[in-house]
């Protein structure tokens, strides 16, 4: 278990509703402790204003991501909601980066997943002067990155941008399965593979038509 206090019990209801409470100000009293010891990135993701108001990375989606092994891993994500806006938001971990209750191969799986989206996260500072930043994701995975420095960058994103990430993220996954549909007739066992990319199509498409009766709204 990689979450200290926002954990999929606490997510899930397995805790009173005291303990979901105290476990929740815990974490808010532990992160207002921390922002004067944290960079401006890591600030910005607890809470702090830019210019375009708040970041939250709550439901936030992978649309690429890329490791360098220690010296830097970088997330994109299409994140926000109609309060605090849509936003593209890029954040690099960069310098000795580690990390932790997951590897590589885990994050490929989970951030290559059209239905993986982040959820909740925490920060700490370490004793060997680094940072670490840990992430609960929809499908009860958990991982946490450390760091010595952080870069967040974010651009507005408007429903009609939105929309069209969605259109995008629908052809590279119809692409995928006919890719994995040729594969397979020439002898290769990928039916899991192809199952999954069908699960996420079916709900790139739907995601798509629910963001343009919104617009449309």
């Amino acid at each position: 278990m990689v979450m200290r206090w926002l954990t999929r019990q606490w997510l899930h209801g397995a805790l009173t509703e005291a303990e979901t409470d105290a476990r929740l100000d815990q974490c808010r009293s532990h992160h207002e402790a921390l922002l004067p010891r944290l960079p401006p990135g890591l600030r910005l993701l607890l809470g702090e204003q830019d210019e375009l108001g708040y970041i939250t990375l709550h439901d936030g989606a992978v649309e690429w991501w890329a490791s360098d092994g220690s010296r830097s891993l970088t997330l994109e994500l299409v994140c926000g909601n109609e309060q605090v806006h849509y936003r593209r938001v890029l954040i690099q971990y960069r310098g000795r980066v580690e990390l932790v209750g997951a590897d590589e191969h885990d994050l490929r799986r989970w951030l290559n997943d059209l239905h993986t989206e982040f959820l909740y996260d925490e920060v700490d500072v370490l004793s060997d002067g680094r940072f670490e930043h840990r992430h609960l994701l929809s499908n009860d995975e958990e991982f946490g990155v450390r760091f010595e420095d952080i870069v967040v960058v974010s651009a507005p994103l408007s429903v009609s941008a939105l929309r069209e990430y969605w259109r995008r993220r629908r052809f590279e996954f119809s692409s995928a399965y006919v890719r994995l549909v040729w594969a397979h007739a020439a002898g290769r066992e990928l039916a899991w593979d192809i199952r999954r990319h069908l699960s996420n199509l079916a709900f790139a498409v739907d995601q798509l038509r629910h963001r343009g009766d919104d617009d449309d709204h």
